[in-house]
């Protein structure tokens, strides 16, 4: 597989990336490609996605009702049913079932995007199923427009509760909303003034929730004139966010957000321009941005090459896609909590420390024990389950160099130190006491070796990194 290669000092780095023979668009590229929209990929979706093109491909990522209706169909009949939505695990459990087998992987990572954007835990909202009419909000308005999916935000039950809203009243504004509203959700720190703050509380005041539902206490509302960020009315809330949404600032904060997000963690301040002027062009149209983003030069560069470090949902639902696991979602719960990313309970408001602070010493031990439970389970009762043997066989993978390529080949598109690649042969190619045996295609081999060579692969440095 062809590398990826630094971006020239004269290319545009937001022009399309131009697949050529001796830079195609091949296995390589489809898996980056893949595992930054979703959650990884098996050997067959990479192929496919080669074979259908980039353009085709990143189509295909952005258009979510021309696929998956099944699987759409499948995932509601859980509601209500099988899932209680009153119960938090429950509730994970649902969203996990959801990345790891929905064809819309998109449309769950962009979901994941907002749930740490719009971080709210249920540890202090205490209700599941609000926090769930929370998530499907996200899911609802995960490309945009955004206009809508701030109004919802504000008018969402969890995030009242969460944020104090229903203290919020004519005469006492209980600021909390209006800061996150204006710090962490549109403008980022900086450009606005306490007095700001203070005026979005007071347009804001009445926004309550009543048990499960937004409602408007219209005697609670402050129905006074309002200077905000220059702008002086009788505002309410939703022309607070028209205030917010006509800055530049706030295409540029979420502009940054969403480049290191997809893309690398310090993208230039020009890219950054670049892609805020598309998101006020547009009307904050995130799929329409993406789409730039995904056929980028810049995406396809030496520079976004591995640059992320995988959240714990990227490494745990990743690693068990890839490997076409019959999951045992219990088992991811409780991989989650352990390494740090508890899914509808981010630590703070503003969601999930990520790059290195992902990879402390207690969790990359952890990550090292996920590999060696998800590679060597073979019951139910021991994690989720893998084939090895299944997978071997399908792909006549007979041979110990044969299988060596594969799984370097789909866990780690081939990115391995000679030193590395040597000794996992020579863990392929022999006993525990270090001498040479024969390679049989024999249940030792399926459920010894490739499943030991499988835990170092998921377990390696190179695994870590998006």
């Amino acid at each position: 597989m062809t590398p990826f290669r630094p971006l020239p000092p004269d290319a545009d780095p937001l022009a399309p990336f131009s697949p050529t023979p001796e830079n195609p668009f091949d296995a390589r590229k489809a898996a980056h490609l893949l595992r930054r929209t979703g959650f990884g990929a098996p050997h067959e979706d990479v192929e496919r996605a080669v074979k259908a093109g980039l353009e085709k491909t990143v189509d295909s990522l952005l258009t979510f009702d021309a696929t998956d209706d099944e699987f759409q169909l499948l995932a509601g009949s859980l509601e209500g049913t099988i899932v209680d939505f009153g119960n938090a695990d429950h509730l994970r459990l649902w969203w996990l079932y959801r990345m790891q087998t929905s064809k819309r992987p998109l449309e769950e990572k962009m979901t994941l995007f907002w749930h740490g954007h719009f971080a709210t835990s249920i540890q202090k909202v205490g209700r599941a199923d609000l926090m769930h009419g929370q998530n499907r909000l996200f899911r609802r308005y995960s490309l945009g427009p955004f206009r809508s999916l701030l109004v919802g935000i504000a008018k969402d039950p969890a995030m009242i509760l969460w944020l104090d809203g229903n203290t919020n009243r004519k005469g006492k504004p209980n600021e909390n909303f209006a800061r996150e509203l204006l710090e962490l959700f549109t403008m980022g720190p900086g450009p606005y003034s306490e007095k700001d703050v203070a005026e979005v509380a007071r347009a804001f005041t009445g926004w309550h929730v009543n048990y499960r539902d937004f409602a408007f206490n219209a005697g609670a509302h402050d129905e006074g004139t309002k200077t905000i960020l220059g702008e002086t009315g009788n505002w309410n809330g939703e022309d607070v966010i028209d205030i917010v949404l006509r800055r530049p600032e706030t295409a540029r904060f979420l502009a940054r957000k969403l480049l290191a997000f997809f893309v690398l963690p310090a993208p230039s301040d020009g890219v950054v321009e670049r892609v805020a002027g598309d998101l006020l062009r547009t009307q904050y149209s995130f799929k329409e941005v993406l789409r730039t983003i995904l056929r980028s030069n810049l995406f396809f560069s030496n520079e976004a090459w591995r640059a992320l470090v995988k959240s714990p949902v990227d490494f745990v639902v990743g690693a068990a896609r890839e490997l076409e696991s019959k999951v045992n979602l219990f088992q991811f719960v409780r991989a989650l909590r352990s390494l740090g990313q508890d899914l509808f309970a981010p630590p703070t408001v503003k969601g999930w420390d990520d790059g290195p602070a992902w990879l402390t010493s207690a969790a990359v031990i952890d990550r090292v024990n996920f590999a060696m439970t998800l590679a060597h389970a073979r019951s139910v009762d021991e994690g989720s389950r893998i084939f090895p043997d299944v997978v071997c066989q399908r792909l006549k993978l007979d041979t110990p160099d044969k299988v060596l390529a594969h799984y370097a080949r789909l866990h780690v598109q081939d990115d391995l130190p000679a030193e590395t690649r040597a000794a996992l042969r020579d863990y392929l190619t022999k006993d525990d006491g270090g001498k040479e045996r024969a390679w049989t295609n024999d249940y030792r081999s399926f459920n010894s070796k490739v499943r030991g060579l499988i835990h170092l692969l998921v377990a390696s440095p190179e695994y870590q990194l998006a």
